[in-house]
């Protein structure tokens, strides 16, 4: 009896040591028990890759889609701006009016159909509710009249100038604006719109402004001219005498006298009135 009850203790502790054992193993994945060994051993990490596996994780592309349904996800893109009306391409837009940032928007334009654009532009500046500055329509305007091959499609562009008449107002004139926003090479076809818009001398209304204030822009005049602004010997004196009267510098005055033959006795006149002698060694 003794002996059996030997058994049964030493039969207990195994089955304890053994059970011990199994939940070392499974709170410690880094160590395994060898085959032809009594101890643990410790595999290397090539071997470890080998005997575990890992699972396969499937990776899930989370699309953001707008409230109004803006854009379907279909398989792992989305629809083009092509496939969206003119309406689901002004809500998409409401955060580009926010910044009231002109490039951004212009952008945003230059992935639609230039075909599409004129009516896209029209909704833009004629909305009141986006808050844009003019010059920020006026920018749009000129960015969607670029992309078109036509005159008569950029005209069509230009025409929403003359229907509203707040784009017209402001310090400066158009077509100051329209060099000054990096559009000189579109100065013709502004100005061969113009002679039809009647929305007054918008050429002269930009020399006279850059001649008065050619001590702030001393390039200005003379980017007017390059750009296609017509500047004949009588135009180009009176501007300089336009100028001699507003400024003191006078960087522009070689320009007007030597390069464009402006005649510089009433100029001088007015330097004297002035008191400007700066400017009467410049006329002399």
């Amino acid at each position: 009896m003794k002996f059996l009850k030997n058994d049964v203790v030493l039969l207990l502790a195994f089955i304890l040591l053994f059970c011990f054992g199994l939940g070392f193993l499974r709170n410690d994945q880094d160590i395994f028990f060898c085959v032809d060994s009594l101890g643990p051993c410790t595999i290397g990490e090539s071997d470890l890759k080998e005997h575990v596996k890992p699972k396969k994780v499937v990776q899930t592309q989370v699309v953001s889609v707008p409230k109004n349904n803006l854009y379907r996800p279909v398989g792992r893109r989305q629809d083009k701006l092509t496939d969206l009306s003119e309406q689901q391409l002004l809500a998409y837009m409401q955060p580009l009016f926010m910044t009231k940032s002109a490039s951004a928007i212009i952008s945003f334009l230059k992935h639609i159909p230039a075909a599409s654009v004129f009516r896209i532009v029209r909704a833009i500046v004629s909305d009141k509710k986006n808050n844009l500055p003019n010059r920020v329509k006026l920018r749009i305007i000129f960015a969607g009249a670029q992309r078109q091959k036509s005159r008569k499609e950029r005209c069509a562009f230009f025409d929403l100038i003359s229907h509203d008449y707040s784009l017209q107002k402001g310090v400066k004139p158009l077509l100051v604006k329209a060099v000054e926003a990096g559009y000189s090479h579109m100065v013709h076809d502004i100005l061969e719109w113009s002679k039809t818009a009647r929305i007054g001398n918008i050429s002269r209304d930009a020399l006279f402004y850059a001649a008065r204030h050619d001590d702030e822009d001393p390039d200005a005049l003379r980017e007017l001219f390059e750009a296609g602004v017509p500047i004949n010997a009588a135009t180009a004196s009176e501007l300089l005498c336009e100028l001699t009267s507003h400024c003191t510098e006078g960087y522009s005055i070689p320009f007007l006298a030597e390069t464009l033959g402006a005649d510089t006795k009433h100029a001088v006149a007015v330097a004297e009135k002035m008191q400007n002698e700066h400017l009467m060694r410049l006329l002399c």
